[in-house]
């Protein structure tokens, strides 16, 4: 079973932003491109929270799908956060997280 942790008070805006650069090896991105990234992160809503599934070694194969994956070995549940709505894919959710400086990887 992967590790869960849950945030309770992340909120859009403001300092708080996802560090996940202990978590990852392997990815690639350049600025506020989302490169690789979708084969690392998985973002889907769970009632009205957001769900991070994470996959330290990219075993996602870039699923670009907006319900949960399988094959994660850490997920980050952020209470009252609805980070999913409006986006499409996986990347443009992780584009959004990198041009609002609320996400940092390697």
């Amino acid at each position: 079973l992967p590790a869960v942790d849950t945030i309770a008070d992340w909120g859009t805006g403001g300092v708080d932003k996802l560090d996940l650069r202990d978590l990852l090896g392997g990815e690639s991105h350049a600025g506020n491109l989302e490169g690789n990234l979708a084969n690392y992160l998985h973002f889907s809503v769970s009632g009205s929270d957001t769900r991070l599934e994470i996959s330290t070694t990219g075993a996602f194969n870039n699923s670009q799908a907006l319900t949960s994956v399988s094959g994660e070995n850490q997920v980050i549940i952020l209470q009252g956060v609805n980070l999913v709505t409006g986006f499409a894919t996986q990347d443009l959710i992780i584009k959004h997280l990198f041009e609002n400086g609320k996400l940092i990887t390697d």
